[in-house]
């Protein structure tokens, strides 16, 4: 089967139904990260090579196969927590929902490190209301996608129509993220570990290849390393993943050289970095290989034309899905609507909030222009302040132009300084932020200091960590608005004259963590002032390790504040955990020299945190904590 770049591979169709993720952004996410497959060269098997032979996946050209997927979630989601970051009092909302689909795999045409594959989900079944999809979504859900499977049997992107949602794409590539595996091990042994990413984060998982069949393999999740800012919850911070069980044994095919069977289970607790359990997460899955023949099926478009993500992609910035509003809210007035969602928040139960945020996004969907009316309401200081802040997440989740042009409204003078800022976090987190966005964002970062510096303070900062949130959730989905974005936080910083300016453009910096970033930070570490100093640790801190490891030697050494040398260690001790890496030597050599000569107890102990990991690799290493004791 061959797909050129400018013609479309002509095959056939059957009954064409799709396979869905149901509950949160995190449940979706997660459905596809149970299904990991490895795999062994058939050949090699076939002449006795055994485990001298190391897994590899090489379906050759042409070959297909169908497999029957069933799945069954648990989900439990605190609000409370979700929204304040506070351990719920009351009871969480529950789903469980069952689920089955046919995917069909074709193995396409050769690539340099492997083979492209195309999929398509058919045959949905679903034991609950909560798992349906309009009929748009479903005629998504169901388009055939492409994956380039490398011989290491990774995922290394995947490409989807032009023309498919956000919400679809994540769904998609939550699964193909989940079908991934890396098998870069020595051949020789029958254990290895590996890094690998899904839609809640990077991870590190356990394989165990059975003595006994060389078809079987074990998978366990160990622990996740690092998170996307909100795993499908549309918070802004990032959240911490909880490994209670997994267990996923695995059947290699060597026929298609590529996954037999596989039943797994898994049981994940979601938290706020800085406590509150949002949500606990139970799936079991079965993923097995059909007898019937695997059907062909039409590619809309050529490999060429397609969206590319790679595997290490965070998820689009997709809104939490709603429900379709019901037709009587179509002819609801607003009085009414503002009676019912003030009902709902005076209930004293924990997850009102969220109920009433998610009502009164129904309404503003079903009546957009309503959004203008509420932001009236809020001008006017009719509000109980009690109510007010949930107003902003409804408008959020809403995700109309008309709830995004009420939030940019919100940024004037006309509102209060704390609505002003309530409006700016709000912003980056609708649907499809746009150029006018971050333009109001921008005027807003740069505004004229008004009667109350202290106000306007708060409105200014709140634009600009809006501004380094709309960098990182547009990444992806809108290069050309996140490259303009970074323009406005270098612009930021660069107008930031007192200490408290420039602790606040780095802070908005750290909201967005982009590299390239980096070179607007670093003369920032020899200010004269330590406020300054320890918030561009922090924005370092949030890139990515590489980027900053040349950094660390002379920050160690010449940084004369002891609670900023300490700063300096966690935050490079923390990033190679994340990493699950051993320091790059330039950092272990500086940290080495500075625990000879540092002074600050609590420093020492934060150097041989950073060090400790090294020492199975680097005598020198293990000598220099020697010396300690």
């Amino acid at each position: 089967m061959n797909a050129p770049k400018n013609s479309k591979p002509t095959v056939k169709s059957t009954r064409r139904r799709t396979w869905i993720f149901a509950g949160t952004g995190l449940a979706a996410a997660c459905v596809g990260a149970l299904m990991i497959p490895a795999v062994r060269a058939p050949l090699a098997r076939k002449l006795g090579v055994g485990h001298a032979d190391a897994p590899r996946c090489e379906p050759a050209r042409g070959m297909r196969a169908a497999y029957q997927l069933h799945m069954q979630t648990q989900l439990q989601v605190n609000a409370s927590a979700l929204l304040t970051g506070r351990h719920a009092t009351g009871q969480a909302s529950k789903q469980d929902v069952g689920l089955s689909a046919r995917l069909r795999v074709s193995a396409v045409e050769p690539r340099p490190t492997g083979m492209l594959m195309a999929l398509a989900l058919d045959d949905l079944q679903s034991d609950s209301a909560a798992a349906e999809l309009s009929k748009a979504e479903r005629n998504q859900m169901m388009t055939p996608f492409y994956a380039v499977l490398d011989r290491d049997c990774s995922f290394s992107s995947f490409g989807f129509e032009n023309g498919v949602e956000d919400d679809v794409v994540n769904r998609l590539q939550g699964l193909l993220q989940g079908l991934s595996v890396s098998v870069k091990h020595d051949e020789n042994k029958r254990e290895w570990v590996s890094r690998e990413h899904d839609a809640v984060g990077q991870y590190a998982a356990r394989y165990t290849q059975s003595a006994d069949d060389a078809h079987a393999i074990e998978k366990r999740r160990q622990a996740y390393l690092r998170t996307h800012a909100s795993a499908g919850f549309g918070i802004k911070e990032p959240l911490v993943v909880h490994v209670l069980d997994s267990e996923a044994p695995i059947s290699l095919d060597e026929d298609f050289a590529w996954l037999q069977k596989l039943e797994s289970r898994e049981h994940l607790q979601i938290a706020r970095a800085k406590g509150g359990i949002v949500a606990d997460l139970t799936q079991r899955l079965t993923l097995e290989r059909s007898t019937e023949d695997a059907p062909e099926f039409s590619l809309v478009s050529s490999w060429s034309e397609l969206r590319w993500r790679k595997t290490s992609a965070s998820p689009l910035a997709a809104p939490p899905r709603l429900p379709e509003p019901p037709n009587s809210f179509k002819f609801l007035p607003l009085e009414a609507a503002m009676a019912e969602y003030t009902n709902i928040m005076g209930s004293g139960q924990s997850s009102a909030p969220l109920k009433a945020a998610d009502f009164l996004a129904l309404y503003l969907r079903a009546q957009p222009q309503m959004a203008a009316e509420i932001m009236k309401l809020l001008e006017s200081q009719t509000v109980p302040p009690e109510l007010e802040s949930t107003l902003y997440l409804g408008l959020e989740l809403a995700g109309t132009p008309e709830a995004r042009a009420a939030l940019i409204a919100g940024l004037s003078d006309a509102h209060a300084s704390r609505n002003r800022a309530r409006a700016a976090a709000a912003l980056p987190d609708i649907k499809q932020p746009n150029e006018a966005v971050l333009h109001a964002l921008s005027q807003t970062a740069q505004g004229a200091v008004g009667d109350n510096p202290d106000d306007t303070r708060l409105v200014r900062n709140a634009a600009s960590y809006a501004i380094g949130t709309l960098e990182q959730r547009t990444r992806e989905a809108n290069p050309e608005l996140a490259e303009q974005s970074r323009s406005q936080l270098r612009t930021t910083l660069s107008n930031a004259r007192d200490p408290q300016q420039q602790a606040a453009a780095l802070d908005a910096i750290s909201n967005s963590g982009h590299a390239s970033l980096l070179r607007e930070v670093k003369p920032f570490m020899s200010s004269q002032e330590s406020l300054v100093r320890a918030h561009a640790i922090e924005a370092m801190g949030h890139m990515e390790p590489q980027a900053n490891k040349d950094l660390f030697a002379s920050l160690i050494k010449n940084e004369p504040d002891a609670r900023l040398r300490g700063a300096i260690a966690a935050t490079y001790a923390e990033q190679a955990r994340r990493a699950q890496q051993t320091s790059p030597r330039e950092v272990l050599d500086a940290a080495v020299e500075q625990l000879g000569r540092e002074s600050d107890p609590r420093v020492k102990g934060l150097l041989i945190e950073l060090i400790g990991p090294a020492c199975a690799t680097y005598a020198y290493a293990q000598q220099s904590l020697g010396a300690q004791f």
